[in-house]
């Protein structure tokens, strides 16, 4: 738009080069204020434009660095949140991140691109709004898309107009209302702040509700499991055979002899054969370092394959068999009509 021009009126045939010289000069200043239609320069404004309230139509594209529609900006990104994490000083921010301010345990919205300073300066600048207010966790839009990050560090969150869900620790809180295994269903943060979904969530290390329907917790179901493993003793067996299974048995000393893989405590010793004892009873020996560790020695009754069902039990009076000793097996009596076959001796017991 061209400044209006000053003109010195012409009043006389009579008047100089110079008045003439000074109207053309004016004239020529007011056109190079004029914007141009094909383009020619300087074409540029290099000050505000003021539509004083009128269009602009038909605009292929508008291409600006900040663009303000109703007073709020709108970039290119279409209004996007970009997550920033907790604000810090000394950080370049962008119109439109999002930040969670620890002191004032509110989350806050950039307006204008700055490097952080003090945040009640920038605050007072105008440089961030309250985004979710640390009172009762309003977001102030009806929508909000996070395009990276997490939010953390919230100690209050409304998810709907009456549940309101305070804190990740301490007790058990409801999330979310209605009943268990439908839609809306209640959902709880437990002690350690991990969410779990239903109120039929029991973490007891000792299950000592004993519930039917209750679902344990992963940490209380491992930590039961390893209280109960570690009463239950480690049971080793050692089985040995003193014949094959045919040949009929004779008595003897050391029918087999072998040394102990470890040291072991002695709860049971059983004999058994293939074919079963008749006129007499079968009497088995175990020496340690040539020593009986029986007070009462093991015995297969008449008829029978076992010595579990024997008359008389076998007595342990040597329980510690040391790493490495040298074991005997005698075989002190068999039976007078049948001898029987198929001896094997079994030591059970728990490494010392």
């Amino acid at each position: 738009m061209a400044k209006l021009p000053t003109i010195t009126t012409i009043t006389s045939a009579n008047d100089n080069i110079t008045t003439h010289n000074a109207n053309y000069a004016s004239l020529r200043s007011a056109f190079t204020n004029f914007l141009s239609r094909d383009g020619e320069t300087p074409n540029t404004m290099t000050a505000d434009l003021d539509m004083n309230s009128q269009q602009i139509t038909n605009a292929g594209a508008v291409r600006t660095a900040v663009l303000y529609i109703a007073g709020e900006i709108v970039n290119s990104i279409g209004n996007l949140a970009n997550w920033g994490g907790e604000w810090t000083t000394s950080t370049a921010y962008e119109a439109y991140d999002i930040v969670y301010h620890r002191a004032n345990n509110t989350i806050y919205r950039c307006l204008l691109d700055h490097t952080s300073g003090t945040f009640a300066t920038d605050l007072t600048a105008v440089k961030w709004e309250v985004y979710i207010g640390a009172d009762a966790g309003i977001i102030n839009q009806a929508a909000v898309a996070i395009t990276g990050g997490t939010i953390a560090g919230l100690t209050s969150l409304q998810l709907g107009a009456d549940t309101v869900h305070t804190g990740t620790t301490g007790a058990d809180v409801d999330l979310v209302s209605g009943t268990a295994g439908t839609d809306g269903n209640l959902a709880q943060w437990n002690a350690d702040g991990d969410v779990v979904d239903g109120p039929d969530v029991l973490d007891e290390d000792d299950m000592t509700s004993d519930s039917a329907t209750a679902v344990a917790t992963q940490q209380s179901i491992k930590a039961y499991v390893d209280t109960e493993i570690s009463t239950i003793p480690a049971n080793e067996t050692i089985v040995l055979a003193c014949s094959d299974e045919t040949t009929d048995l004779t008595t003897g000393g050391a029918a087999v002899t072998f040394r102990m893989p470890f040291a072991m405590t002695v709860s049971e010793v059983r004999a058994s054969v293939t074919t079963a004892p008749t006129g007499a009873t079968i009497q088995v020996d175990v020496n340690e370092g040539g020593v009986s560790i029986f007070s009462t020695p093991v015995t297969i009754d008449v008829s029978e394959f076992t010595s579990t069902t024997a008359a008389t039990p076998a007595v342990i009076s040597d329980t510690a068999l040391a790493d490495d000793a040298e074991m005997t097996i005698d075989i002190d009596q068999i039976g007078s009509t049948v001898a029987g076959t198929g001896l094997k001796v079994t030591l059970i017991g728990t490494r010392a």
